[in-house]
């Protein structure tokens, strides 16, 4: 195997069930790179669910092909994604990092943001119980008085 548990791999993208009277695998790619750790293999198989059109005729899997998966962890906290092998690529040792605790696929803040927005909330008009009003509100009204 070109590949073993622990090596630390760039991924380029991974696989998704879809599920439609069967399950089907399709192959999704990643706008930009991102490093894993490689922590298994699995086999999933794709394949049609027939029958299950009354009680007294449960529907069944009926397998088809078999699928070999590496099994990628972005962070250590993560659960594990699948990929196949031309989604992947050894780490060089100038790319490894230490994997994050948990890897979130969001855009961090910038301070300034942070701040307008936590500005934004102190200033928001409150009612007497100190629960923020909606706009248009009487709340809003009296604040709008006093200005």
């Amino acid at each position: 195997m070109k590949y073993s548990i622990g090596d630390y791999v760039i991924v380029s993208g991974y696989m998704f069930r879809k599920d439609n009277h069967g399950i089907y695998w399709v192959s999704l790619s990643y706008r930009k790179s991102r490093l894993g750790q490689i922590v298994g293999l699995a086999t999933r198989y794709d394949g049609s669910v027939e029958g299950g059109i009354t009680w007294e005729d449960p529907s069944y899997f009926v397998p088809g092909k078999a699928h070999t998966f590496w099994q990628v962890k972005l962070g250590y906290l993560n659960k594990p994604i699948l990929v196949l092998e031309e989604h992947i690529r050894l780490a060089a040792i100038d790319e490894i990092e230490e994997l994050p605790r948990l890897f979130q696929n969001r855009i961090s803040w910038s301070e300034q943001s942070h701040k307008s927005l936590s500005l934004d909330s102190a200033n928001w008009p409150r009612d007497s119980k100190g629960r923020w009003t909606s706009l248009g509100m009487k709340g809003d009204k009296q604040v709008l008085e006093d200005e």
